[in-house]
């Protein structure tokens, strides 16, 4: 996650600094390069909040919430590897067959808190009526 914070801010500064060169006014390169500023701020939440999962996991007392826990974390940050695999992939930071493994392995990890569906719906505190509506009680594969 840092390395892809740290890549996309530099290949931002980079694509700015192409264009202030070139004389481009500063708010048109702004405009040029708004797409790798948002990529750079998901970079950045994606990191954050990885982070922020991981220390307060860390922090529980719990051994049997925190192992629970700890299975969620793992599964976000795989699934945020997932939906970012295209840039994984061009920054030549990962090859396919790892992407793939990656995928069977956020699989592996969604099929693992199946089970405790219910403890993790309780702890995050969704409401009854949301649980209820039909879209809720498909059942997953």
């Amino acid at each position: 996650f840092e390395y892809r914070r740290k890549k996309t801010l530099l290949t931002l500064s980079e694509r700015m600094r192409k264009y202030l060169k070139r004389g481009v006014d500063s708010f048109q390169a702004f405009l040029k390069v708004q797409n790798h500023m948002i990529d750079l701020a998901d970079a950045y939440v994606d990191k954050i909040t990885l982070k922020s999962f991981y220390d307060r996991v860390e922090s529980m007392k719990d051994d049997k919430h925190k192992n629970l826990m700890i299975k969620v974390v793992q599964l976000y940050a795989l699934t945020m590897i997932q939906q970012n695999k295209a840039w994984y992939l061009e920054s030549d930071y990962m090859e396919g067959a790892k992407t793939k493994a990656i995928r069977r392995l956020a699989d592996k990890l969604s099929l693992d808190l199946k089970p405790h569906l219910e403890t993790l719906v309780d702890a995050f505190g969704i409401p009854e009526e949301m649980i209820a509506a039909p879209i809720a009680l498909r059942e997953v594969s």
